[in-house]
């Protein structure tokens, strides 16, 4: 039952992974809210094209969070659940046992740093519709009281998170994940490319 649980949940970790990889990547999404961005932002155009433009944002983004930030805050309540219920089998099989505890462990805090990781990533796609809603708001004029400047200041604050969390992420995944291969005697498995290739063929 254990290595059931734990092979699940590396399974957890890989899928969740790609979507954060697809994200973290210039996506189709980030590449279209760039030229609707500008185009939004262009002093030289009408109040009705950047309303437009601010409302086509609004759009994408809303497909963004359904495709991306949706599953990935499910898979982080679906891996704390599943690392609860290891836990509770580790003190029924496993006492004792080096692999399972250092596993475990690192399991549990990787799913806390993939917590600070979603929660960059919901972060971002939120900044990506402050100025497209006060835009809305205005019918279609600029709107002073929200600036590029305030966007720039929250995103190298998310940014400097996303650093670190990164950071720590790659140190955590790496020891966890050979300790995985061990446990499981390389049954675990990798992620398919499948999954990660279904996900960025949208995005």
């Amino acid at each position: 039952m254990l290595t059931a649980l734990t092979q699940k949940i590396e399974g957890l970790f890989r899928d969740q992974k790609a979507f954060m990889d697809v994200h973290y990547s210039d996506n189709k999404y980030k590449e279209a809210e760039r030229v609707l961005a500008n185009r939004m932002l262009n002093p030289h155009v009408s109040a009705e094209e950047r309303f437009e433009a601010a409302r086509s944002i609004i759009g994408i983004n809303v497909t963004y969070r359904e495709k991306i930030l949706h599953p990935l805050v499910t898979y982080q309540q679906t891996i704390s659940e599943q690392i609860t219920a290891c836990s509770h089998h580790f003190l029924h099989e496993a006492v004792g046992v080096p692999s399972y505890a250092t596993w475990l462990s690192l399991a549990k805090k990787t799913c806390e740093n993939r917590s600070k990781l979603v929660m960059t990533v919901r972060d971002s796609i939120e900044m990506d519709t402050a100025i497209p809603m006060a835009i809305l708001e205005k019918k279609g004029y600029l709107n002073e009281s929200v600036s590029e400047e305030d966007i720039m200041r929250k995103s190298l604050t998310v940014q400097a998170l996303l650093r670190d969390s990164l950071e720590i992420e790659h140190a955590l995944s790496s020891e966890r994940e050979k300790i995985a291969m061990t446990i499981f005697q390389d049954r675990a498995g990798k992620q398919p490319d499948s999954l990660l290739g279904k996900i960025k063929k949208f995005f």
